[in-house]
């Protein structure tokens, strides 16, 4: 049985079956609305937590690349 069959079962009116088809869609767009605004405060949280972690990255690995870089030149200097 579907929706339409129902309501002719019960006999509702149809300025009310109306009426709460309308509602149904403003509750659907709202929603959307609402979906559409939480993704994006996702995506903005996600963004900005990748940006933090290269930030972390490359904090841990300048240190390392000084040192590789400097031992390099001694490397280099000691060669010549």
């Amino acid at each position: 049985m579907n929706l339409l069959d129902l309501l002719i079962a019960l006999k509702v009116p149809l300025w009310l079956a109306l009426l709460v088809a309308i509602a149904a869609v403003i509750a659907m767009v709202t929603y959307r609305h609402v979906l559409e605004r939480r993704i994006k405060d996702l995506e903005h949280r996600l963004q900005l937590e990748a940006t933090k972690y290269i930030h972390v990255i490359s904090a841990e690995l300048e240190p390392m690349i000084e040192r590789t870089s400097l031992g390099l030149r001694l490397w280099r200097s000691k060669k010549s």
